[in-house]
């Protein structure tokens, strides 16, 4: 994250500066703002679609990780253990897994609530949510890919403005000048 940080930060200036070059001098601020409106919109609706794609994959991938035999028998081992299923910080993840006894579709959507019952928890019985997390954000990762793929290849569309010569002050003056010839 910190090289997306770095990569994109320093990316920002570069933007700011290609479409300040490549409208008039009288129109320097209108660029910059559109840039910068533009910037915030683009950053608010990429939160809200990877958001949406974390957690509209968390049911499905924690109906996958609970799906396997093998998480299961560790999930019952550890139920067994009387320091586990004694301890008070496991009370709230260990009614969850008693109703999932009943409806076992209920631990499909234990992540899209309140998920204070993981805290404090014993990591053999969280790490199954561990896990189904850790899936629904390797998938927000991969839209990301696509979309910064996506993007590159459209950035080899975008026309090279060669920088100003001159300043904005510079080509009033020029502009006035000849204006006044």
């Amino acid at each position: 994250m910190l090289v997306i940080g770095v990569g994109i930060g320093l990316l920002m200036q570069t933007l700011s500066i290609a479409s300040q070059n490549a409208v008039e001098s009288k129109h320097i601020g209108v660029a910059t703002s559109s840039s910068t409106f533009f910037r915030q919109i683009g950053g608010t609706l990429g939160t809200a679609v990877l958001f949406s794609v974390l957690f509209g994959r968390i049911p499905e991938a924690l109906a996958e990780v609970f799906s396997r035999p093998e998480t299961r028998d560790a999930i019952e081992t550890a139920l067994r253990n009387p320091d586990i299923a004694n301890d008070p910080a496991n009370e709230g993840i260990i009614t969850l897994f008693s109703g999932a006894a009943k409806n076992p579709d209920s631990l499909s959507g234990a992540l899209s609530g309140d998920t204070s019952f993981l805290n404090g928890a014993s990591p053999e019985l969280t790490a199954p949510f561990v896990e189904g997390f850790a899936a629904s954000a390797q998938s927000v990762y991969i839209v990301a890919m696509v979309i910064a793929g996506i993007s590159f290849v459209m950035s080899w569309f975008i026309k090279t403005q060669p920088l100003r010569e001159k300043s904005a002050m510079e080509e009033n003056l020029e502009a006035q000048a000849a204006a006044a010839l």
